[in-house]
């Protein structure tokens, strides 16, 4: 038995649980799923042998996309250099006093933290339904809901037609769907850009440090759209609302 087990092992039920926050820290990167993006400013006037040093620090993900956009070949460093350099760069785009993960107050939204990127972009398109089965419900035009229709993959049809059957507590800004210019991708992006409103309205209230670490797992076009909307005024009661919304797709990703 190595000193850290026997260690471990000695401890009370209670005194474990109270290092599982350390432990957890310790045994994995909690900054391995901030998006590529976030390095780009802090690393674009810098020379092509500090880029490469820099991105080298990385998660291969993220170096793979860097390396893309700095047009650089990949190289290795030693793990020491590695943290050493990571650290580093992490001071440039983060914001003081923002927790690591394992500390974050306990929040029904952490599971936001824990689905997949793509997940995290779906459940956006999602959340941009909401928005359109307000207006969608008030169409008599055939042809247009046709192409309405169209516009959507099979399973934002399928969400679509769910969300017409519930209760509406707030009725969103109109999309104009009768000038729509009847593109798909000028609609499907409309969409996202109303989930990214909603799911900014059901994070608004949640902790600095949440937001921080969600905002990082998108690119950064995206997070200037939720912190340009956390800048809005929302009745809070209106909250929950939001939120019930975003838990309820979240829970689909759940294995």
């Amino acid at each position: 038995m190595t000193q850290t087990k026997a260690f471990l092992a000695s401890l009370s039920p209670h005194k474990k649980e109270n290092l599982r926050p350390f432990r957890l820290l310790l045994s994995s990167n909690p900054y391995e799923h901030i998006h590529y993006s976030w390095y780009y400013q802090p690393l674009q006037h810098q020379p092509a042998s500090i880029q490469s040093l820099f991105i080298s620090s990385l998660p291969p993900t993220q170096q793979k996309e860097l390396n893309k956009m700095f047009k650089l070949s990949s190289t290795k460093n030693s793990s020491f250099i590695n943290n050493f350099v990571f650290h580093s760069l992490l001071k440039e785009i983060q914001k003081p006093g923002v927790l690591p993960l394992p500390f974050l107050p306990s929040s029904e939204l952490h599971l936001l933290l824990k689905i997949k990127p793509n997940e995290l972009t779906h459940l956006t398109d999602l959340l941009g339904i909401y928005d359109l089965a307000a207006e969608y419900k008030q169409i008599i035009d055939q042809s247009l809901l046709k192409k309405i229709e169209s516009a959507l993959k099979e399973d934002e049809y399928q969400f679509l037609l769910y969300v017409t059957k519930q209760p509406i507590k707030w009725i969103p800004p109109k999309l104009h769907l009768p000038q729509w210019n009847g593109e798909k991708e000028t609609l499907r992006r409309l969409i996202h850009q109303r989930g990214l409103a909603r799911l900014a309205k059901a994070t608004l209230k949640e902790d600095p440090s949440f937001q921080w670490h969600l905002l990082h797992r998108l690119d950064t076009g995206r997070a200037k759209i939720i912190e340009k909307s956390y800048s809005q005024k929302l009745d809070p009661i209106l909250i929950p609302y939001f939120k019930s919304q975003v838990i309820d797709i979240a829970k689909r990703y759940k294995s």
